[in-house]
């Protein structure tokens, strides 16, 4: 090989080094900045969900849009952003983000109900009787008439009887599903109340779903009732549950101590509690000093609680003094039954917020029981000595 001829290779293979090199460098760098992208994505995804779930719904929306600024095609993070937006009454923003998150059925539902739970007087309470039974629920009314709706913390939207929406005139809107807390499945049909009144408050548009023969809680006329009031309506308000003197309280404000409902009453508990995206309270308490929550749910008919059966070693691995220590607050749970129950498969559990199971009607039952959404707390109220 002449000398121009080993020039000419020594000049290509320096040329494909250099090539190569910065290919290669231009590879890694972009690799470095996928790799910090995802782990924006994943940390802006955590600080979101933790806003949601403490109710925190503008700092929620800051993040779940950082993380949709990264990632525009995740119809869930949209999801996230409707159900952020709804819960700060933001309709214009809940839409944009259905329609984002390809729910267009939803959306079209949401462009005919102007001001959703529009308080329509100046009160700031309202009381209630509970009716005669072993569960919280109330008289309300519906276009002159009068029915019986449940107090239900475990269900996120209003249901109706389609037999009471017949009574009332009330329109099918468009197909919906709904999972309970248990992880049972409804079938219905979405709808507008115009108005519903319980005790002196009125309430204007509240979203509804529509559903044939609503179980009651037993087969006794007693326990029976024409529909449910779920939490998107109760997380507007604080709830005061008086199973003593059979009644409730409604309040727009926080309720102090010192409030004429609380009179002779002493605060025995305050246990902080999570909002899940889905619409559940789930109430924190510990095991052998291990976090853990519960739902709570107000409409559970079965055993005062139940437990996840993901976690039955976690629970019963124990010594039955050790199992004593499941703790609500200074409230100890003593006297455990092995009753487990299956979640909702569409109930995300996150791995900081271990779900044990299901907190049941009864189990407070002889407290008064305040659901202040004003801080997050459910407190539990005796009788004064």
């Amino acid at each position: 090989m002449t000398k121009v001829g080993i020039v000419i290779v020594l000049f290509k293979i320096s040329f494909f080094e250099n090539s190569f090199c910065k290919n290669l460098r231009a590879n890694q760098k972009q690799y470095k900045s996928l790799a910090s992208e995802k782990e924006l994505l994943k940390a802006y995804k955590a600080r979101g969900f933790l806003a949601l779930y403490r109710n925190r719904n503008s700092e929620a929306r800051k993040f779940f849009q950082m993380c949709y600024s990264l990632s525009p095609q995740d119809a869930k993070l949209c999801e996230l952003l409707a159900i952020a937006s709804l819960r700060e009454n933001d309709r214009r923003g809940a839409i944009f983000w259905m329609h984002q998150a390809h729910l267009i059925g939803l959306a079209r539902f949401y462009k005919m109900v102007k001001h959703p739970f529009e308080c329509s007087n100046s009160l700031q309470n309202a009381t209630c009787p509970l009716l005669n039974t072993s569960y919280p629920v109330v008289p309300l009314e519906i276009d002159g008439h009068f029915f019986a709706f449940l107090i239900d913390t475990g269900a996120s939207t209003s249901i109706v009887d389609k037999k009471v929406a017949q009574a009332v005139g009330l329109k099918e809107g468009c197909p919906s599903e709904l999972v309970l807390s248990n992880g049972k499945r409804i079938q219905g049909a979405l709808s507008i109340l115009p108005i519903l009144r319980i005790g002196s408050f009125a309430i204007k548009n509240v979203p509804a779903m529509l559903i044939e023969k609503l179980k009651p809680l037993s087969s006794g006329a007693p326990n029976s009732f024409h529909g449910v009031l779920g939490t998107d309506l109760l997380s507007r308000f604080n709830i005061l549950i008086d199973y003593q003197t059979k009644k409730i309280v409604i309040s727009k404000r926080a309720m102090e101590q010192g409030a004429t409902f609380l009179s002779g009453s002493k605060l025995l508990a305050e246990i902080p509690f999570l909002f899940s995206p889905q619409g559940l309270l789930l109430l924190k308490g510990s095991l052998q000093s291990k976090e853990v929550f519960f739902i709570y749910d107000t409409g559970f008919g079965g055993y005062p609680l139940e437990f996840n059966q993901k976690y039955r070693n976690m629970f019963f691995g124990f010594s039955v003094p050790a199992r004593s220590s499941l703790i609500f607050g200074p409230v100890a749970i003593k006297k455990i039954s092995e009753t487990f129950s299956q979640l909702p498969l569409t109930l995300e559990e996150r791995e900081e917020i271990p779900i044990g199971g299901i907190i049941g009607n009864r189990l407070f039952s002889r407290y008064k029981v305040l659901l202040n959404f004003s801080k997050m707390v459910v407190q539990l109220y005796g009788q004064k000595n």
